[in-house]
């Protein structure tokens, strides 16, 4: 009987260590969803942007980087200075943006600080990186 009271004691505790790992990953998921779906926008947006400026020039890449800043990436602390269009030396040419935010964790007085960036690269052959 006293195997027994031991198994059971024992599967409670494993029981109870799945729920609080179970737990603490939905809790992180909840907590880190929304800033990394923003910054996936993000991406695609600089993607459009540089689709843009490779195919239209950077004035109506300018142009769309407002549009996407007004009405895509609406929700993220980001205006025209948090983005770049650079143009170097062999013709590379980058789009760049980025952006910083705080995630405060549930239950807890930890806030983290997260920063995301999302860049393209415009090669002299056309060719998107």
């Amino acid at each position: 009987m006293a195997d027994a009271q031991r198994k059971a004691v024992g599967y409670g505790a494993l029981g109870m260590a799945s729920t609080l790992v179970v737990a603490s990953l939905v809790v992180a998921a909840v907590v880190l969803y929304p800033p990394i779906a923003q910054d996936l926008a993000l991406d695609r947006s600089v993607r459009n942007v540089a689709v843009v400026w490779q195919t239209e020039g950077r004035d109506e890449a300018l142009t769309q980087l407002d549009f996407e800043l007004a009405n895509v990436c609406h929700h993220l602390p980001l205006d025209a200075s948090s983005c770049t269009l650079e143009e170097v030396e062999g013709g590379l040419r980058t789009v760049h943006c980025a952006w910083d935010t705080r995630v405060a964790v549930p239950f807890s007085d930890l806030v983290i600080p997260l920063a995301f960036m999302s860049q393209v690269q415009i090669a002299e052959d056309g060719e998107l990186q």
